[in-house]
């Protein structure tokens, strides 16, 4: 029977058009390239467990960690979800319902180890990126996070500020 790793390393290589590799080699390739991993519950706990150093999410826990923020916030605190985890929020979250945003909010989250996503929408469990150049303007100038885009190719250049 496969690890949940080799599962998730078949299908992360899969998507990138590659050979397959086992969760072994997986674990090496998201090392060596310091990449943020997105998986579903099962994977994360798998590689937290495994690799408590490497950057990993799920869709799940992400937007618990800015749900939890949005109802603790007003405090000044950074929920234990969140804590050297990640948030993900959708381009009409971000705003005032985010406690101290844009600056007091981030400084927030790097102080608590937390990555931070802006992405359009989640869509039946996947990820929906920025499609339109106009979306970034939606986002803070200050803001230092990641921003999940659907064809760099085309929004790439935009990001440049």
């Amino acid at each position: 029977m496969q690890s949940v790793l080799d599962r998730l390393a078949k299908r992360a290589v899969q998507a990138v058009g590659q050979k397959p590799i086992d969760g072994g080699a997986f674990i090496d390739l998201i090392k060596v390239h310091d990449c943020l991993t997105c998986a579903d519950d099962a994977a994360v706990a798998a590689l937290r467990k495994t690799q408590p150093t490497l950057r990993a999410f799920s869709i799940n826990g992400a937007q618990k960690c800015a749900s939890d923020y949005r109802l603790s916030g007003l405090w000044g605190n950074v929920p234990a979800s969140c804590k050297n985890g990640t948030m993900l929020l959708m381009l009409n979250d971000v705003g005032y319902s985010l406690w101290g945003w844009p600056n007091r909010f981030l400084a927030r989250m790097k102080d608590a180890g937390v990555h931070v996503i802006i992405a359009q929408d989640v869509v039946d469990g996947q990820i929906k990126g920025l499609t339109d150049v106009n979306q970034y303007g939606d986002i803070a100038r200050t803001f230092n996070g990641y921003i999940w885009v659907d064809n760099i190719e085309e929004l790439g250049a935009a990001l440049k500020r």
